[in-house]
């Protein structure tokens, strides 16, 4: 389980992604994300995504240096909604398969219409607002895809959302 903490730590990363979109290695740090998402069942512990992250040789340490410093953070609220969890892994799917096949057009949207999504979820209580899917998705879905995302955009995210620690 993931906390608002490494939601934020999420957004940060994809937001260096989107700065540098062909860099060679974000295949490798969006599967290292991937990774702990996927890992929604173990017990929760702080700094997922900056422990992953800095596992990965060869990032740049000036751009990277978060990844390096662990937070002591004193409040949690842990992600346990299993639907938020499975449409942030949807995402990272769809942009690693844009960036095998070379399509950094595609790639850039797609991290750009994302990088934002973790914050607005652990802010949001868990939940995605409406506001989102017409904000971001809708630019994308006119330009690449009608259908993009369109089964998770019904799933309401109301219910077993979060705890506090």
């Amino acid at each position: 389980m993931i906390s608002q903490n490494d939601l934020y730590d999420m957004s940060y990363a994809l937001i260096l992604i989107r700065g540098d979109i062909d860099n060679k290695l974000n295949i490798e740090i969006l599967t290292k994300m991937k990774d702990v998402l996927n890992y929604k069942n173990k017990e929760f512990e702080d700094n997922q995504i900056r422990i992953a992250l800095a596992s990965i040789s060869g990032l740049n340490y000036e751009k990277w240096r978060f990844v390096y410093h662990n937070n002591l953070y004193v409040s949690h609220r842990i992600l346990q909604n299993e639907k938020i969890y499975d449409l942030l892994i949807k995402f990272i799917q769809e942009i690693v398969f844009a960036m095998q096949n070379k399509n950094l057009e595609k790639s850039y949207d797609l991290v750009d219409c994302f990088h934002s999504l973790p914050i607005i979820i652990a802010d949001n209580n868990f939940k995605v607002p409406r506001s989102y899917w017409k904000n971001f998705i809708y630019p994308y879905r006119k330009k690449w895809d009608k259908k993009f995302l369109k089964n998770e955009q019904k799933i309401s995210f109301d219910q077993y959302d979060a705890y506090i620690l």
